[in-house]
């Protein structure tokens, strides 16, 4: 059994560089989260995130679809545009991949509600970004308070 999970980044953009970032951090720290892949349409922010992170050539993808099938993904955080969210997202969890995705989830309720739906069904964990999702107050239900003057 493989206990180490591969990740892949969509989306190497303002917010998807830090995630490349945060995930090779903590690579270095656990060894159970690998960054795998990353993906991006534009092959100029690919070319970029590999010169200032060292990540091989071999690493990198102009499109999403070919990590669809790769099984070194386990699961895949998508930083893309809004209007993209629910056909990548759609895309991963239709090839059995776990999705965090950054908000907003979809840009309908309607797209929002299929994506839960069909994580739920397929038995996969959708999961949605959040700023300060780390962070203990949120971590632990009753730490956060409130302060008066």
């Amino acid at each position: 059994m493989n206990d180490r999970i591969g990740v892949a980044v969509v989306g190497v953009g303002y917010w998807g560089r830090k995630l490349v970032e945060e995930y090779l951090l903590l690579s270095k720290r656990r060894s159970d989260v690998e960054l795998v892949a990353v993906a991006d349409v534009s092959k100029e922010r690919l070319m970029r995130i590999s010169s200032e992170f060292g990540l091989p050539t071999s690493m990198l993808y102009a499109d999403h679809h070919e990590l669809l099938g790769d099984d070194r993904v386990d699961a895949v955080h998508i930083a893309t545009p809004n209007e993209t969210h629910f056909r990548i997202a759609r895309d991963f969890l239709e090839a059995g991949k776990h999705v965090l995705l950054e908000k907003p989830m979809a840009t309908s309720s309607r797209e929002a509600f299929k994506l839960a739906r069909m994580a739920e069904e397929l038995d996969l964990v959708l999961l949605v970004g959040h700023i300060f999702r780390f962070k203990t107050p949120l971590r632990r239900p009753g730490t956060l308070s409130r302060r008066g003057p």
